[in-house]
């Protein structure tokens, strides 16, 4: 029998612990960001949870085959961290983000659903674009584009959402 692999969303007595990955694809002046269809206008970098076990390079591709199709290898270079801290549905988050970013040289079919088949809206949004987007965390409406600069690391205090 063989383990489950379990996302790394740890419970604690003061709230919930994520480690997650952020993909940040950029092509031209724009970079991609999905929404979550059970959550009008909320929008968030492609990614996701790391498994337990899991190093992030092969949480990163899993991420980006489960989310774009691609299983080529895009030159992603790791970006920078970000620590987050929010509420969401009444729970206090710490959140541990590795980020990455990748530039295309071509434009890229997305898929319009999940692997498991859900709805994935998406968009590609320039620099003036996403000052008007709600995206989580909140600190990508002014900085997002500063990835493609190099390496950052950033501790961001989200009021909820």
């Amino acid at each position: 029998m063989t383990a489950q692999k379990k996302d790394m969303t740890l419970p604690t007595p003061h709230g919930i612990f994520n480690y997650r990955i952020a993909f940040l694809l950029f092509y031209k002046n724009k970079v991609l960001i999905h929404c979550d269809p059970t959550k009008r206008d909320f929008w968030y970098t492609p990614g996701g949870r790391v498994q337990f076990g899991e190093d992030s390079i092969t949480a990163l591709k899993r991420e980006v085959l489960e989310e774009t199709n691609i299983s080529e290898d895009l030159g992603f270079k790791f970006a920078g961290t970000i620590e987050n801290f929010f509420n969401m549905d009444g729970h206090n988050y710490h959140e541990l983000m590795f980020v990455y970013t990748a530039e295309l040289d071509k434009e890229i079919t997305l898929p319009e659903v999940d692997e498991l088949g859900k709805p994935l809206p998406h968009k590609w949004v320039s620099a003036e674009e996403i000052k008007e987007t709600n995206i989580y965390p909140s600190l990508f409406k002014e900085r997002i584009f500063e990835f493609r600069e190099g390496f950052r690391q950033i501790i961001h205090k989200d009021k909820t959402h």
